[in-house]
């Protein structure tokens, strides 16, 4: 058969098709690329987007909490999108996922030319309510991705592929794990959920303490069962490995450590001239580094300056509260989002991150020490992270250690000079590129 009066059609498992989906009405055609036959259909059908190929590759089932995308701003989103790109070197993969407000004009087009068939549920406040609100046996975390739709789709997708694997990308999207059988099933666990509860509840509001005290206990006999069904489960590391298998000791045998991806950012070559910068970067939609920038400002600072320093406080990334205009702008400047992050890591003397809650590995300090930034952080920052002090980090567990820790730095500039190179030769060696552990 003849299709263009050019080549012959090859067999049918070498077809591929394509369609953009919206309300439907579209048109198939057929078109030679790269030598390779592949009939398209466009058209629109609801508010999703999907590619789909007929592949001789295993079916792998992709389930992510987030929409991933390499032009995130939230650095889990950038490792999710990671993940799915290895995956796709064995698997034919298939997508469901979530999409909240922030990501709304993320480009889909890297997910569709990567995977079979790409499914994104829209998620906001009131559905996020409504889902724990028609879930109230499960933790608000994993309630709040429960969605009634998503496994009506699900099951419609199973009807048509069988999946030889299903992984789960945040390991709260296990609450769907109950619809299959006989898949093998992965997770990647970003944060253990319940270690964050209990970090929560370390607060002066009772009301507060009491909520996430139950959220807590609740979490961590879900988070027991979710990976107790799983086969593999890959972890950013071995701190959290220590978690699981106190959560459960038969957990440890199935563990990985997969290090989280992140960007490497050039290290910068001159010295410094002028008032000190110190910095702190990340993404203000995690309440986490709203609170940590909060206490530099009103807390770190002070007790900086008492010892005698003069610095200013750049304050870098996106999505800032209005709340932060109210720092004093002589001292402090909010940059708000950036185009080019290393520019802004570039100009700092220090990176300061006082962090007291969230979870798991935080990449924002993994990504000032590739900078060649040294990073003076809380325990909370550290974890997982197996750099020393000599490396780049340095830890201090109070407000006065974190004042002591900068003072100290900033009297010897050559010794700032020395960790600014060890930090970006400790990162670049211990950066994960391949990410093959996955497959």
């Amino acid at each position: 058969m003849e299709v263009g009066g050019s080549r012959a059609m090859p067999d049918p498992t070498l077809l591929s098709w394509r369609w953009l989906v919206g309300p439907w009405m579209g048109q198939i055609r057929v078109e030679n690329s790269g030598g390779k036959w592949i009939l398209c259909s466009s058209g629109r059908f609801g508010d999703f987007e999907c590619e789909s190929r007929i592949s001789m590759k295993q079916k792998l089932l992709f389930l992510s909490a987030h929409m991933p995308s390499l032009n995130a701003t939230e650095a889990g989103h950038v490792c999710a999108f990671r993940h799915l790109d290895v995956l796709t070197r064995k698997y034919e993969v298939h997508f469901v996922g979530f999409r909240g407000n922030i990501s709304a004009d993320w480009n889909v087009e890297p997910l569709l030319e990567r995977c079979a068939s790409v499914k994104l549920f829209k998620v906001d406040i009131p559905r996020r309510m409504a889902w724990i609100l028609r879930n109230p046996f499960l933790p608000m975390t994993v309630a709040a991705r429960a969605s009634h739709e998503c496994r009506a789709y699900i099951r419609k997708l199973m009807s048509i592929h069988s999946f030889d694997r299903v992984h789960f990308e945040w390991h709260h999207m296990a609450s769907y794990a109950d619809l299959f059988e006989g898949a093998e099933f992965t997770t990647y666990a970003h944060d253990i959920y319940h270690q964050t509860s209990f970090r929560k509840s370390q607060t002066e509001n009772w009301l507060k303490r009491i909520f996430y005290k139950i959220e807590f206990l609740r979490l961590k006999t879900w988070e027991a069962r979710a990976f107790g069904c799983m086969d593999r489960i890959f972890i950013p590391s071995e701190k959290d490995m220590e978690l699981l298998e106190k959560l459960d000791s038969s957990l440890k045998e199935h563990c990985r450590v997969s290090k989280l991806s992140f960007k490497i950012y050039s290290r910068r070559s001159a010295e410094f001239n002028g008032t000190p910068i110190l910095g702190f970067w990340g993404a203000y939609s995690r309440m986490e580094n709203v609170d940590a920038a909060r206490t530099l400002v009103h807390t770190v600072l002070p007790a900086i300056e008492a010892q005698g320093a003069v610095v200013k406080v750049k304050i870098a990334g996106a999505h800032p509260p209005a709340s932060f205009g109210q720092f004093p702008k002589e001292k402090v400047e909010v940059t708000g989002f950036v185009d080019d992050p290393g520019e802004v890591l570039r100009s700092l003397h220090l990176a300061v991150l006082p962090l007291q809650f969230g979870g798991g590995v935080k990449i924002k300090v993994l990504e000032c020490l590739s900078a060649g930034v040294p990073v003076v952080t809380t325990p909370v920052g550290a974890e997982g992270i197996p750099c020393s002090a000599e490396q780049g980090l340095i830890v201090g567990g109070t407000t006065d250690e974190l004042a002591r820790a900068v003072v100290d730095l900033l009297r010897q500039p050559e010794r700032i000079a020395s960790l600014s190179r060890a930090a970006a030769s400790w990162a670049r060696s211990y950066a994960d590129t391949d990410g093959a552990v996955l497959l």
